[in-house]
């Protein structure tokens, strides 16, 4: 990978990156990858995780990160699912300021973008005096 550096509070970001490896295993392929890479831009660098798993269908892509939510492959008996993994992680990285979006072809593949933002106001930080 690129070498980059973001902000970020290193322990939570830590338990998204392992729930979304523990997710890539859990949903794998016969011959499963998974694959990370960064891309930057002015302001933010993006990470993307992509794996070649079952996928999730489109129209439960926007209730992945509700609480309790196990969509389709999360209710079979192959899997066991609690639906809190990516409900936490979401709630993790909102309050940490960064985002995240899902893609995603069923049988074909999931990738997952955590976006950094260069927040300016951090880095430019003077102290005040009362």
């Amino acid at each position: 990978l690129e070498q980059v550096t973001v902000w970020t509070d290193q322990k939570w970001l830590v338990y998204v990156l392992d729930q979304l490896i523990l997710n890539a295993i859990k949903y794998r392929s016969k011959t499963p990858t998974l694959t990370f890479s960064v891309a930057t831009e002015p302001g933010v660098v993006h990470l993307t995780v992509k794996d070649n798993g079952c996928g999730i269908k489109a129209e439960e892509i926007p209730r992945i990160f509700h609480k309790g939510f196990t969509g389709t492959n999360g209710r079979t008996e192959t899997y066991k699912s609690t639906g809190m993994g990516l409900y936490f992680s979401k709630r993790i990285l909102d309050r940490l300021g960064h985002q995240i979006v899902v893609k995603s072809e069923v049988f074909k593949s999931t990738e997952i973008i955590l976006s950094f933002y260069q927040l300016s106001d951090y880095a430019n930080l003077t102290k005040v005096s009362h």
